[in-house]
């Protein structure tokens, strides 16, 4: 949850693959992935939305691919998220 930004090491140094977080935190995240149990989406924004807030952590978010996905899975990029989603 630290890669998250949802707990702040008091002390300590957190690295990955020898890359330092947050120093390299964009490089670190492209390498890994992580699910989480809860979900941290907001119901209140559209998958575009959502898409654009998380993809800002990540080097390599595309626009581009994120509007095939919606295409390929008959989604509309500007529908609010809801459950069976």
């Amino acid at each position: 949850k630290s890669l998250l930004g949802l707990y702040k090491a008091d002390s300590g140094m957190l690295m990955i693959d020898g890359m330092r977080y947050p120093e390299q935190e964009k490089e670190i995240k492209d390498r890994i992935g992580f699910v989480l149990e809860e979900n941290l989406f907001c119901g209140e924004l559209s998958l575009q939305e959502n898409a654009e807030t998380y993809g800002y952590f990540y080097s390599q978010y595309s626009r581009e691919k994120f509007l095939e996905y919606c295409k390929r899975f008959s989604l509309h990029e500007n529908q609010k998220l809801k459950k069976g989603i």
